[in-house]
């Protein structure tokens, strides 16, 4: 069967959804600030509009809370993408080690997985952990690479239930003239005591949900074989990490 690796925009239909996505972020934008879409047409005013939000009072965010936790890994993450005091191979090791504590790599690898899971012997599911977790670390650095955000911003705290809560997000992107402020959205969850992002929203586009639709998409044109998976997981890490490269060099 073909095994081919998945990718957004690999197919006509996730290209039609990722254009999709965007719209749907930009509408997001809009309706989280008034006008922004229009102020933005005009890099004269492009200041006036990150200032408008830079003034505005947060939401409370106390220590030991869902919404201290994603503020302060938010913003690491963002200081390590933009840092050019440090080697590109040392901010990678430092980003992937955030990405490691901050997120429950295991609990989103097995929930990728869905129905296929049982499809897995006890070594490949070894082995899929382990891609799995490079796999995620390279496609959060790759959103935050593309972002090239300065900050970010609290915009509000909405708790699902007990110790499971959304915590809602502006990036603050000046240079960016068409969306100067991106809303993005995290689901945070309290295991063990301690706070875990098990999800992130971005144009609209839950990515976790969307990595499981694509593995789906693996595992029925190969007939659910974990191989398959497995190599369409690596395809894709070699892919991310060559667009990453490319991208350190132009900047």
């Amino acid at each position: 069967m073909n095994s081919r690796s998945f990718s957004p925009g690999s197919a006509p239909s996730r290209s039609y959804c990722w254009r999709a996505a965007v719209a749907v972020g930009i509408l997001v934008a809009a309706a989280v600030l008034p006008g922004t879409i229009a102020l933005a047409q005009s890099n004269a005013k492009l200041p006036n509009v990150v200032q408008r939000i830079l003034e505005r009072p947060e939401p409370p965010a106390p220590a030991g809370s869902a919404a201290a936790f994603v503020k302060l890994n938010g913003q690491r993450a963002i200081d390590l993408i933009g840092k050019d005091a440090i080697s590109y191979e040392s901010r990678q090791v430092a980003f992937s080690e955030l990405i490691v504590e901050a997120t429950d790599v295991r609990a989103i690898a097995r929930f990728v997985l869905g129905r296929y899971a049982r499809r897995f012997n006890e070594e490949q599911l070894a082995r899929y952990y382990d891609i799995y977790q490079t796999y995620m670390i390279a496609v959060y650095e790759a959103q935050f690479q593309t972002l090239s955000a300065e900050s970010m911003r609290l915009r509000s705290v909405i708790e699902r239930r007990p110790d499971d809560y959304i915590i809602e997000t502006l990036l603050i992107i000046p240079e960016n003239a068409r969306q100067p402020i991106l809303p993005v959205k995290w689901r945070v969850m309290k295991r063990d005591g301690a706070f875990r992002i098990i999800d992130a929203e971005v144009f609209g586009i839950w990515l976790a949900i969307q990595q499981r639709a694509d593995f789906e998409a693996v595992f029925e044109r190969s007939d659910g074989d974990p191989e398959a998976l497995l190599a369409a997981v690596q395809r894709s890490i070699e892919r991310l990490r060559v667009r990453a490269a490319a991208a350190q060099e132009k900047g």
